[in-house]
This record gives C-alpha cells, sequence and structure tokens, in this order.
C-alpha cells in the first residue's frame, strides 16, 4: 500500500507540472522542432540513411507530437475530456503535418512535398491516439 501511496503522490506531482503553463513551452518546443527538422536542409550521416528511415521518422515524430499535445491539452486549464484531448491533438497533429508538406514544396527549393510522409504523419498521430485510447482506464486510475 505504501507503493501505492508513493505513486499516487508522484503522478499528483506530475500532473501538478505538466498543468503549469510552462508545458506550454514545452509543446512550443517540440511543435517548433518539427518544423525545423520539416523545412531545414539537414544533412543525413549515410550510415542512418536507409530506405524507409525517413518514414519511420515521420511516424515516430507524430506520435510524440501527438502524445505531447494530448498531455497539454487534458492537463490545461480548459479541463478537455481525455476523449476530446485525443481528438484535438490527432486533429492539430494531421493538420500541422499537412501544414509542414505543404511549406516544403513551397518555401524550399530542397524540399518536396511527398504524400508517403502524409501518410507517416497520419500514421503516428493515430498509434498514439490508439495507445492512448488502450491505457485510458490505467492513465486515468493513476492519477486520481
Amino acid at each position: 500500500m505504501h507503493h501505492k501511496l508513493k505513486v499516487y503522490y508522484q503522478v499528483k506531482h506530475i500532473k501538478n507540472l505538466l498543468g503549469h503553463k510552462y508545458f506550454f513551452c514545452v509543446v512550443l518546443a517540440y511543435t517548433g522542432l518539427i518544423a525545423w527538422l520539416s523545412l531545414a536542409q539537414l544533412k543525413v550521416p549515410q550510415a542512418m540513411h536507409f530506405d524507409a528511415s525517413d518514414k519511420i521518422g515521420h511516424l515516430v515524430a507524430y506520435f510524440f507530437f501527438v502524445l505531447i499535445w494530448f498531455v497539454f491539452l487534458w492537463f490545461a486549464k480548459w479541463q478537455y475530456s481525455f476523449k476530446k484531448s485525443i481528438l484535438i491533438a490527432v486533429c492539430v497533429g494531421l493538420v500541422y503535418g499537412l501544414l509542414m508538406e505543404v511549406l516544403q514544396s513551397t518555401l524550399t527549393n530542397y524540399r518536396t512535398a511527398d504524400w508517403l510522409d502524409m501518410v507517416a504523419n497520419t500514421t503516428g498521430a493515430l498509434v498514439a491516439a490508439v495507445v492512448l485510447k488502450l491505457f485510458q482506464n490505467k492513465i486515468i486510475n493513476s492519477i486520481k
């Protein structure tokens, strides 16, 4: 029982930290990082490059994008429900991913939009939503 009490207070402390306005800075920083990675002219070392590496990168990036936005929305002052926080986070992720693809083809001459990148972005966002939904009860119960 002592362990459960300790976990309860740790989770409650994390909730208080994440609910704080400074977590918005984390959201902005990660969102900015995605923009920079999407629009900058980057040199990927040959050792790190393989056929699907770019698509895996997109999938992972948007998986965490949705998780970070979900946490921000769910713990925000607006008190969105668990389901609504997931929905908004996924929508933000999908729109942002589309925006990055459009900006790649309009703002840069060294990048092009790729519909497979959008598929990877969407897959990452949806996998995050499924993971959150699968662990919904565990997440909610750990906060109570």
